[in-house]
């Protein structure tokens, strides 16, 4: 409905800018990629004097990018997004965080995710960011704390970080808790797929 309501404001009102950003997120929430990146490519162009919306399109233009594995896109938009705020704490983590899943620019990844523990030092996600980064560069003794932090930080069970913190533990040599945090991460999964049947 939200595609539906957007396109016609978009009739009345086609050099709003936010309508197209409604729009391309709406597009992306349901995978149309190609329409996702049309809208905000257009909507982009009639952004006067908002830096912080300039900045979240061009922060979801790199997720649909990542979302469709075009790296050197995504890459592209989130450096765009960070040029305008610097301080933007979404685009640092993701951008931090996908180029960790590739392992790619691991430095530069470390000091973008530092900034968000920094700013936001109580949030879960982003010491789970900073460990996994460490975990790539070999620092497993501080990837294994900023791993351990998200997890007591975290308001719910996280298959993810369980599966990040027992990678950690088999590297380090821990093989039994290794694989307790293996089988807590199953259990969080099979408890996620029983309440979707």
């Amino acid at each position: 409905s939200l595609i539906r309501d957007s396109e016609r404001a978009l009739e009345l009102y086609p050099t709003n800018p936010i309508i197209y950003y409604l729009n391309a997120l709406s597009c992306y929430n349901l995978k149309k990629h190609e329409k996702a990146i049309e809208s905000i490519n257009s909507g982009v162009n009639f952004v006067i004097q908002n830096p912080s919306l300039k900045t979240e399109m061009y922060s979801l233009l790199a997720e649909i990018y990542n979302t469709i594995e075009n790296y050197k896109m995504s890459d592209e938009f989130y450096e765009k997004s960070l040029e305008i705020t610097p301080d933007n704490v979404f685009s640092l983590n993701n951008y931090a965080y996908y180029l960790a899943l590739r392992g790619e620019n691991l430095e530069k990844a470390k000091k973008m995710s530092y900034k968000t523990i920094q700013m936001f030092p109580k949030e879960a996600n982003y010491h789970d960011t900073y460990a996994w980064i460490l975990f790539k560069l070999g620092d497993l003794k501080e990837a294994k704390y900023h791993m351990e932090e998200a997890i007591e930080l975290s308001k719910t069970e996280n298959a993810t970080f369980y599966d990040h913190i027992a990678d950690i533990l088999l590297e380090i040599g821990d093989l039994e808790m290794s694989d307790f945090y293996k089988k807590k991460s199953q259990e969080v999964k099979n408890k996620k797929n029983e309440t979707e049947d």
